[in-house]
């Protein structure tokens, strides 16, 4: 049986997270203050989780991942 590894799915999902909380920012532009650039503090901490995850599993050593955890 084929097994998936599912290692980094949760990082990506809080990422997503981010981006879809920061839409809620990004379409009440003028209704809130400082609205547009409170999106874009979403869209980055969500770029950076994002980012981590990729560089988490994809990018360490396989021997550096393991003893870390």
């Amino acid at each position: 049986m084929l097994q998936v590894e599912r290692a980094g799915v949760c990082e990506l999902a809080v990422g997503g997270v981010f981006y879809m909380v920061g839409v809620v920012f990004f379409k009440s532009d003028g209704l809130v203050p400082f609205a547009h650039a409170i999106w874009h503090l979403f869209v980055a901490a969500g770029a950076g989780v994002h980012y981590y995850a990729i560089w988490r599993y994809l990018y360490l050593p396989a021997p550096l991942l393991q003893t870390a955890r």
